[in-house]
């Protein structure tokens, strides 16, 4: 659960966008966010493409210094990137599904 008062940005479907859909269906403990206060925002790349070098800059930024904290799921070795693959398209992680070697 995100601390109170913090600001998430939404990013990207990736299991809508896979399946040609428009949606990628996520669930929420609306309770948990409202009662500390937490800011959803979606972020729609493509309204701000100019802004894409500054982002990257302050992302990479905030994630070096620890100011900036991203959901991910781990999976270890190379034989398990199919598995990664679906378990990304079938949305069973919120943020992102990274194979380590």
């Amino acid at each position: 659960m995100a601390n109170r008062g913090a600001r998430v940005a939404l990013l990207g479907g990736m299991s809508g966008q896979a399946s040609g859909g428009t949606s990628a269906p996520v669930e929420l403990d609306t309770l948990g966010l409202i009662s500390r206060g937490v800011v959803i925002r979606g972020m729609p790349g493509l309204d701000h493409a100019h802004l894409v070098p500054e982002a990257h800059r302050e992302i990479g930024r905030g994630l070096r210094d620890g100011t900036l904290t991203f959901p991910h799921a781990t999976l270890t070795g190379i034989e398990r990137a199919p598995q990664a693959l679906n378990e990304l398209l079938e949305g069973r992680h919120v943020g992102s599904v990274l194979v380590e070697l």
